[in-house]
């Protein structure tokens, strides 16, 4: 699952360390485009129910800003559950992590994996890297500072799960 830049991030590092990808779930216009160049079979929900098979026969899910929920259904058909990747894990779960770091004139930013559970951003962290980013009003530019972290810290991830199976 996957949308805007950060997903398309996700999916090129996925090919990049060699994993078979069975489908991409995404919103993104993008991300959808790049899929389906790489013949990836492509779905605009989750909810669908020929991704609901893909699930099925997964090892597992990766998620790098997803829209939709995941449903712990999903998360316990696959071989080895689902894991997430999310901006200022440590300091803001939930969504717009970013805005709400840029109201708390927070910029000691970080990018971490953590597998997912019934609740938002709450499961067992796996990896999270931290930087300062730049002061600003404007989340593109501390996104642009992070879309790097988010290469590195599910490529690591990736290398943990697979050391533990």
């Amino acid at each position: 699952m996957g949308g805007k830049q950060a997903g398309i991030l996700g999916l090129l590092t996925l090919l990049s360390k060699k994993h078979n990808i069975l489908s991409v779930a995404s919103s993104c216009p993008d991300t959808i485009s790049i899929s389906n160049s790489l013949t990836i079979p492509t779905f605009t929900t989750i909810k669908d129910n020929k991704y609901r098979k893909h699930v099925s026969e997964s090892d597992f899910i990766v998620c790098v800003h997803g829209r939709e929920k995941v449903p712990l259904s999903y998360i316990n058909m696959t071989k080895h559950g689902a894991i997430n990747l999310h901006p200022y894990l440590y300091k803001y779960k939930g969504i717009d992590p970013i805005n709400k770091a840029i109201k708390d004139n927070c910029f000691h930013a970080s990018v971490g994996c953590h597998y997912m559970t019934e609740n938002y951003d709450e499961g067992k962290v796996i990896l999270e890297k931290f930087i300062n980013v730049t002061p600003t009003t404007s989340a593109i530019e501390i996104y642009n500072e992070l879309y790097p972290l988010y290469v590195h810290v599910l490529s690591e991830s990736l290398d943990i799960i697979e050391s533990l199976h």
